[in-house]
């Protein structure tokens, strides 16, 4: 897909009207070499000026200058208003796809596209419509030679052709080169990704820290050595066309009275017309290996957006395409007395390898009003089950997720999700508190306080004043916004985790008693045995499985049961 498409598909506005304009624009830029070489030639033979070039020469000049004006005002709103669009699809479509999609594709080929890519576009467009203008001036240069000398038309026409040849060819090797060069860049922006976000675990370990900066200067390398090459080649296209034209008027000046007999004067209005059009040809030369860019920019936005568009329902597909899913909001299912999973199962997968394997599991049942704590090691699957609790991860066709007496199937998958609030290990804290505008003021203050954060952050209009927090301080805040959010089912995966004794004592003995009195519904990944008897059940994990469970009533043991492999 080329620029053009490109706007014509994503952009409200029209572009009609602007590649008009570039096209006055270029003929008044010919009236312009017309008046100038006969204004001139007039007065190298004594002649007056004739009022009426003149006149001419101020009205070509003005509608030059206001319509190429408009033009790049106009091309910026439209493209803008298309990459605008793109963008929000594309982050629509994101917010829409399913958690193993975004984990294969990778945050850095999301944030380039949406960046770097739309960047190119942006950019790129205003010198693509700049060259629609300088080759409607070329066109009526031409032209204007061809009234002067049909030879001199030859000459040169011939020239420009073969020129265009020459760089046409060299331009499909820097397409190539180009191609590898955007594919290494993405390698490294990925491996810069694991610089910051890693920046913990390279930080303890020197051996992983240098082996990745020696892989990222190896990139690095490669990028530079292509990005070299490209440029060298470019370099060569451009100095070959400045060369170019030192030989195209050589030809004019030494083959063209050779080759015939030019009227007076006749070469020296075919030199200054071809002087005229050195600028428009570089210009429609050079745009060239750019449209290249930009088509390459394209094409990496639009086999993301399909890439996305895969692993969406129809259903919200078809209303992210008619933006009716902004502002769409889905309600929670009715949640009366369980949830209960059969036949659990789920397979991680690092391209077709399967790298872990959760389940299967015959059945497992949360309860409506029960504190359920899930215990396992490193790896036992604790998260891969709560990410399919959650309906973050699909199962296996085999399971069944039943909520009550309604079954979850793709049509109501939203509406069950509803149902959580999750704290996950790697959650995500924003100062904005989206989705929050109507809570009250006074129970964000009070829950701060309640958790001992308040002097740590403040609210105000909706949003927090920090999240710059020690690590548990973050964890009481993403409690925070957990509990305003007031779901029917509370997942909390190692809040207790890097907390002091007496707030672990807090949570355990009166926070979470609290919100079961108030009817909610609590999954507490945790590996404090000393509180254990403050659930009602627990599970332990263990290679995906769920390898015993235990009941509590009043902190003592009623059912303790070990299941085998």
């Amino acid at each position: 897909m080329n620029l053009l498409e490109f706007i014509r598909k994503e952009s409200d506005l029209k572009i009609r009207s602007s590649i008009i304009l570039a096209t006055v624009s270029g003929l008044a830029n010919g009236v312009i070499l017309v008046v100038i070489v006969s204004t001139a030639e007039a007065s190298s033979k004594g002649g007056e000026v004739d009022t009426h070039f003149f006149l001419m020469f101020l009205l070509a000049i003005t509608i030059f200058v206001l319509s190429k004006r408009k033009i790049f005002g106009d091309v910026a709103r439209v493209v803008e208003s298309a990459i605008r669009r793109v963008r929000t699809r594309i982050a629509d479509k994101v917010r829409h796809s399913d958690l193993q999609t975004l984990e294969r594709m990778g945050a850095s080929s999301i944030f380039n596209s949406i960046t770097q890519d739309c960047l190119q576009i942006s950019t790129s467009a205003p010198v693509i419509m700049n060259a629609l203008q300088s080759a409607v001036m070329l066109v009526f240069a031409l032209l204007y030679i061809l009234y002067l000398s049909t030879l001199g038309f030859m000459i040169t026409t011939v020239g420009i052709l073969l020129a265009a040849l020459v760089y046409e060819i060299s331009r499909r090797k820097v397409l190539a080169t180009l191609k590898n060069t955007s594919q290494k860049e993405r390698e490294f922006f990925s491996i810069v990704d694991h610089i910051v976000n890693g920046f913990k675990e390279n930080k303890v370990n020197s051996r992983r820290s240098s082996a990745v900066m020696r892989y990222m200067q190896n990139i690095s390398n490669e990028v530079k050595e292509l990005k070299i090459a490209a440029a060298t080649r470019e370099s060569i296209n451009f100095l070959f066309s400045q060369t170019f034209f030192y030989i195209l008027l050589g030809a004019i000046i030494f083959l063209l009275p050779v080759l015939t007999t030019p009227d007076e004067g006749e070469v020296l209005r075919i030199v200054t017309a071809v002087l005229f059009i050195v600028g428009p040809v570089s210009a429609v030369l050079v745009v060239v290996p750019l449209l290249s860019r930009v088509n390459i920019a394209i094409q990496h936005i639009y086999n993301l957006e399909n890439e996305l568009s895969n692993k969406i329902s129809p259903e919200s597909l078809e209303k992210i395409e008619t933006e009716a899913s902004i502002d769409f909001i889905d309600e929670p299912l009715p949640f009366a007395h369980s949830i209960k999973l059969t036949d659990i199962g789920f397979e991680h997968l690092n391209k077709s390898d399967v790298v872990f394997t959760l389940g299967p599991i015959s059945e497992l049942t949360v309860n409506k009003g029960e504190i359920l704590f899930i215990e396992g090691g490193n790896g036992s699957g604790k998260s891969t089950l709560l990410k399919v609790l959650t309906g973050l991860y699909y199962p296996d066709q085999k399971t069944s997720i039943q909520v009550d007496e309604e079954i979850i199937n793709r049509f109501n998958y939203a509406s069950y999700r509803e149902l959580f609030s999750v704290v996950f290990t790697d959650f995500h804290l924003t100062q904005k508190l989206f989705g929050l505008e109507k809570v009250e003021e006074e129970k964000v203050k009070a829950l701060l306080l309640a958790l001992k954060i308040e002097n740590k952050t403040a609210y105000s209009n909706g949003t927090l004043s920090t999240v710059d927090l020690s690590t548990g301080q973050k964890k009481r805040l993403a409690l925070v916004v957990s509990l305003l959010e007031d779901k029917e089912i509370l997942i909390f995966d190692e809040v207790a985790a890097d907390q002091d004794p007496a707030f672990k004592s807090y949570y355990y003995k009166e926070l979470l008693p609290k919100l079961q009195e108030n009817g909610k519904t609590i999954i507490a990944v945790t590996h404090d045995d000393m509180y254990f008897q403050y659930c009602d059940r627990k599970l332990k994990m263990l290679n995906g499985k769920v390898s015993r469970e235990t009941h509590y009533k009043k902190g003592k043991i009623t059912f303790d049961k070990e299941f085998t492999a």
